[in-house]
């Protein structure tokens, strides 16, 4: 990778955080979205979605080094501490399925219109983040509040 690869991708990632940061001031958010389409657009959407799987799975890794690596801790660690959303979570054969029913980044992004912005930036990482955590851990959604539907039903299950 050349410097001037290695300064592109630190700026987008600055960005990406400055912009992920905001979803709870939809108007100051969609002022960085705006000068985020000016600045990157979809040219950069590879880079953004490499920098979100790297940046997820060294998150995910970070986090099973202080909590363990079982199932139970994952959603412990990841699922306990979230107080901004609303979930419920239930044992199902060799995993545990999560319904989320409220979510901040879905609701903001819904309101503006970038639900394409909001699946990219914040939808996509579960995955990685799971992966991270302990590659065994797999991951299945077939629904998703950012894309208008009725929950986000997220499966995690031991390969």
């Amino acid at each position: 990778m050349t410097k001037e690869n290695e300064k592109t991708r630190a700026v987008i990632w600055e960005r990406l955080q400055e912009v992920r940061g905001a979803y709870k001031e939809p108007e100051h958010l969609k002022t960085l979205i705006e000068k985020w389409e000016n600045d990157f657009g979809p040219k950069y959407k590879d880079i953004v979605d490499e920098l979100i799987s790297s940046g997820s799975r060294n998150f995910g890794t970070a986090m099973s080094s202080r909590e363990g690596k079982s199932l139970d801790d994952f959603i412990r660690a990841v699922w306990t501490p979230w107080e901004e959303g609303e979930f419920t979570a239930e044992d199902v054969p060799d995993g545990v399925q999560v319904y989320v029913k409220k979510c901040p980044m879905a609701d903001t992004y819904r309101s503006l219109g970038r639900v394409d912005l909001g699946l990219q930036f914040y939808c996509n990482e579960d995955r990685h983040i799971a992966a991270g955590f302990n590659p065994s851990i797999q991951f299945t959604r077939t629904k998703t509040l950012m894309e208008g539907d009725d929950c986000c039903n997220q499966c995690y299950r031991m390969k």
